[in-house]
């Protein structure tokens, strides 16, 4: 019965583990102003979360964009310029920050993004 016990909680343990490690795909949308009727359906980024880790691809030429993740406060954690043009591929690191809900949003020129997300 001890080693039942035992294998049980190795197998949470690995599942627990590799939960941490899967990558997710956070949604987003485009944010609108009121008077924007057209709508296209194409979000020209896409971000990863695997654990407090964040990774964004840029699918389309966007030009410079400025990354921000907010926590549910309104409080920026995190903010940079990137100049998607240059660099398709942009990694956040979030370590250090409490459990809780959060907001990225991607605002340049060409784009105007928010998604929300859960750490």
């Amino acid at each position: 019965m001890g080693v039942f016990l035992l294998s049980t909680i190795n197998v949470v343990a690995a599942n627990k583990a590799h939960y941490e490690t899967s990558m997710r795909r956070i949604p987003l949308e485009k944010e609108f102003e009121p008077y924007d009727r057209v709508r296209s359906v194409f979000i020209p980024i896409t971000v990863e979360q695997q654990g407090n880790m964040f990774f964004v691809h840029f699918e389309e030429i966007v030009g410079v964009v400025q990354v921000t993740i907010t926590d549910r406060w309104g409080n920026s954690v995190f903010t940079e310029m990137v100049d998607a043009d240059m660099q398709p591929m942009f990694t956040i690191s979030l370590m250090g920050l409490p459990s809780g809900n959060y907001v990225i949003t991607f605002s340049g020129e060409n784009v105007a993004l928010r998604g929300e997300f859960e750490m």
